[in-house]
C-alpha cells in the first residue's frame, strides 16, 4: 500500500514538472484585437507627439520663424546671379 502511493506521489510530481517543461517551450498567447488596438495607440501618440512639436508654438515663435524665413529668401535673391 506505502509503495503504491508512492508512486502516485512521484508520478504526480514528475506530471508537474513535465508540464513546466512544455509551458516554457509555448508561446504566449495574446489577443490580436487588443495587440492592434496597443499598437494603434503608440502610433497615435507619436503622430500627436509631431502635432505637439509642429503647430504647438506661441505666437512669438511662429513669427520669429517666418521671419527667419523670409530673411534666408532675401539673402537667396541678394546673392543670384542675374545674366
Amino acid at each position: 500500500m506505502l509503495s503504491s502511493l508512492a508512486g502516485r506521489a512521484r508520478g504526480y510530481a514528475g506530471w508537474r514538472e513535465k508540464r513546466k517543461r512544455l509551458q516554457a517551450r509555448m508561446a504566449e498567447i495574446i489577443n490580436l484585437r487588443t495587440a492592434r488596438k496597443a499598437k494603434a495607440r503608440t502610433d497615435a501618440a507619436t503622430t500627436a507627439a509631431q502635432s505637439r512639436a509642429l503647430h504647438g508654438r506661441t505666437l512669438a515663435q511662429k513669427r520669429s520663424d517666418r521671419a527667419e524665413a523670409e530673411r534666408q529668401a532675401r539673402m537667396l535673391d541678394g546673392a543670384r546671379i542675374d545674366e
